[in-house]
């Protein structure tokens, strides 16, 4: 069994798919090869859409005070790939004034025309979701050490093959701004590292820890001590206070690890994302908050702090972006699904059609290359030793068709009635076809 790469590779917020499946018609951005994009690739990775760029313009141009009904004028330049047709339309949306009229067709045609050119089509077979987890919710899953040091996003990617099974290769991210660029998310082996130097440094840890070294270092201290209540005191802190202090704050340490093993994205090959046929996964992403969560301030403020609609804006701002390929499961192994040998009426081999000392037939199946052989068994008694072999032929590259030669003197040689056939890979392996041939016995 292997998996045979059928090229697709997948943006998204934003997806897309590769020049290898130009033949789809569609468009991509250098096949997802460089690690930085240009300025106007990187622009054309952010979804911006003729309807995307037509809403911003049209937020400018009514700002200005240059378009009376912004809902319909965008409705109406919505749905045509032609400027001058779309705008004749909306046009009536606009204010009073030739002036305004012909600044606002200025102002808009060179963006949406360059958006026109650059639509990225998206592939129906791979679907993308994200979303920003809040400070709270990052520490309460991975823990604090983790919250406080990146940006947690949960990413959902819907595999809508009904064939093909698709890989997780890479995911990354970006903000709505001109100074940021696509990033790859931090891989889960590096967040480990991070969230395992945050279970040494977490208050509860540390406490629970200084209570230990007090307990072993009282307990041994007890020996020089003869009263009775400084022993009975130890005896109470080690074997009371320690584990109901743990008991009433427990640490949380191990599921924290446990789910960033199992959701955190990683592009390791020991542990691939797979995403099944037909099925959907979730995997979390993380970017560095000291890099990106920040106003370019000196200060600014700590990303828990952060207000509903700090989070919302941030949120809205972020742009994801997954890449894979489509595999399928592909059998090698041979089989034989029909045997075809001229045969005489009574069904049986007709060995007078033989040519010279070779009697042929026409095999079908698949995967039929390579040295197989069909072997001849009595199907009756499984100690009869006679058998007829034949070695198969394929003709070009269709490995679903062969013929086999069997020797005519190996034919005559079968005593019994029946034989079932079996499809031969070595010396030591042989798989039963399912298929028989009737001999007509020698007189």
């Amino acid at each position: 069994m292997q998996r045979q790469i059928l090229a697709a590779l997948v943006f998204t917020q934003l997806t897309l798919s590769p020049t290898r499946a130009a033949a789809r018609g569609v468009k991509v951005i250098d096949d997802y090869v460089p690690c930085q994009l240009t300025a106007k690739q990187d622009a054309a990775m952010r979804s911006r859409t003729p309807e995307t760029v037509l809403s911003d313009a049209v937020a400018r141009q009514s700002a200005l005070g240059r378009i009376a009904d912004p809902a319909g004028f965008t409705s109406a330049m919505k749905g045509s790939s032609n400027f001058d047709q779309a705008f004749g339309r909306a046009s009536k949306y606009l204010q009073d004034g030739k002036e305004t009229r012909d600044r606002v067709k200025k102002d808009l045609e060179e963006p949406f025309k360059e958006a026109q050119r650059a639509a990225i089509q998206r592939p129906d077979d791979i679907g993308c979701s994200q979303s920003l987890l809040s400070w709270e919710e990052a520490s309460d899953i991975f823990g604090r050490r983790i919250a406080n040091t990146y940006l947690a996003f949960q990413v959902v990617v819907r595999n809508l093959s009904p064939d093909n099974e698709f890989v997780m290769h890479d995911v990354k991210i970006a903000l709505d701004s001109p100074y940021s660029r696509f990033v790859a998310g931090r891989d889960k082996m590096l967040a480990r590292g991070v969230a395992l130097r945050g279970q040494s440094d977490d208050p509860r840890n540390v406490w629970m820890r200084v209570g230990d070294a007090v307990a072993s270092v009282a307990g041994a201290a007890s020996v020089a001590f003869t009263g009775i209540n400084f022993k009975n005191g130890v005896t109470v802190f080690q074997s009371a206070f320690l584990p109901g202090m743990k008991s009433t704050f427990p640490d949380y340490t191990i599921e924290q690890m446990n789910r960033l093993s199992d959701l955190a994205f990683t592009s390791s090959s020991a542990y691939k994302i797979v995403i099944p046929k037909s099925g959907s996964a979730p995997f979390v992403t993380f970017l560095p908050a000291k890099i990106f969560a920040g106003d370019g301030t000196s200060q600014p403020a700590p990303y828990k702090k952060w207000s509903q609609q700090q989070l919302l804006a941030f949120s809205n701002s972020a742009f994801v972006i997954v890449a894979g390929v489509h595999v399928k499961e592909v059998d090698n192994q041979p089989s034989v699904s029909k045997l075809t040998c001229p045969v005489d009426a009574s069904g049986a081999l007709d060995l007078a059609k033989a040519k010279g000392d070779t009697f042929s037939c026409d095999v079908a199946g698949d995967n039929l290359d390579g040295t197989l052989k069909l072997r001849l068994k009595n199907a009756a008694e499984s100690n009869d030793a006679v058998t007829a072999e034949g070695t198969l032929t394929i003709a070009g590259k269709d490995k679903t068709a062969a013929k086999v030669a069997f020797k005519l003197n190996d034919l005559k040689a079968l005593k019994a009635a029946d034989y079932s056939v079996f499809l031969v890979e070595d010396a030591s392996n042989e798989t039963a076809t399912g298929l028989s041939v009737k001999i007509r016995q020698q007189k």
